[in-house]
């Protein structure tokens, strides 16, 4: 092969993963740009937990063996597989998008990550809280203005929650810690 001909087969190289990378993150931009139109059957749009924050929300949680974990909104599942994968603990996601759903399984799937994880199609209302112990929620305001009355009738006392971005203020909730990284806030709260 002379020096044109590598160079060609460079260009071609280079041109695939050019499409390739232009189709992964023009995908992300449009279902981003999805999950904020009112065809999006979601209570709350996708927004990916940040890496720091699902091992920060670990922490906080601290789930070990015997410990029932939900993520209620799992999205793509990061926090679900963090978990499951660096505990001993039952770990459940909820989704209500299919796509996220169907992302979540995969990644699931690709990683290996099928010891103590299951991945539920369903909106969290039908989702009865009271066999958790630790909870993981990425909520906006109104989603857990919702889920406040289902979380004071089927929590536990000690039950924990870490809630992302979002503060739960009520009276039978004790906040335990926060953590924030700039404008970012995780809020650890304990069922009393």
């Amino acid at each position: 092969m002379d020096l044109t001909e590598t160079a060609k087969w460079f260009l071609y190289l280079a041109n695939i993963l050019i499409i390739i990378g232009s189709f992964y993150f023009s995908i992300k931009v449009i279902f981003l740009v999805w999950t904020w139109t009112p065809f999006y059957r979601g209570n709350a749009p996708y927004v990916p937990t940040r890496k720091w924050a699902v091992k920060a929300a670990f922490e906080m949680l601290d789930p070990k063996k015997g410990d029932r974990v939900i993520d209620l909104g799992c999205g793509d599942g990061r926090f679900v597989l963090y978990t499951v994968s660096h505990s001993d603990a039952e770990v459940t996601g909820v989704e209500i998008s299919y796509l996220l759903m169907a992302i979540a399984k995969l990644r699931s799937f690709l990683t290996r990550k099928k010891g103590n994880l299951e991945l539920i199609l369903d909106d969290h209302k039908s989702i009865n809280l009271s066999p958790y112990n630790k909870i993981f929620i990425f909520g906006i305001t109104g989603l857990i203005d919702r889920l406040k009355p289902k979380f004071k009738k089927e929590l536990k006392k000690g039950t924990r929650i870490v809630s992302v971005m979002f503060p739960i203020e009520v009276d039978w909730l004790k906040e335990i810690k926060t953590e924030k990284r700039g404008n970012y806030s995780l809020y650890l709260y304990e069922r009393i």
